[in-house]
């Protein structure tokens, strides 16, 4: 019976957590931004976080070559999220 439970646990462990990571594009450098966190629970309802959230930048051609010298402050729009099942490998949605 102990063993049963040890095994549900540890197929909740492995199936409940995801990686959920956040896509933003800038409006004017065409810069990629990245929010990711570990959470537990299902992406659709309701979740526990498991790490603090971290950012990715990713600078285009056109920030790097034209617009790192001027100021430019980035304009964020959301452009997509999506759930890593499997311990972040697997794209969920």
């Amino acid at each position: 019976m102990f063993g049963v439970i040890v095994t549900l646990n540890v197929i909740s462990l492995a199936m409940c957590n995801y990686r959920d990571e956040r896509n933003y594009v800038c409006d004017g450098s065409n810069t990629a931004k990245s929010v990711s966190q570990w959470r537990y629970g299902m992406w659709m309802g309701s979740s526990v976080p498991l790490t603090p959230m971290w950012e990715t930048l990713e600078a285009s051609h056109l920030y790097t070559d034209f617009m790192a010298r001027v100021e430019h402050r980035h304009t964020w729009a959301f452009a997509q999220g999506s759930p890593y099942y499997f311990f972040g490998q697997s794209w969920g949605g």
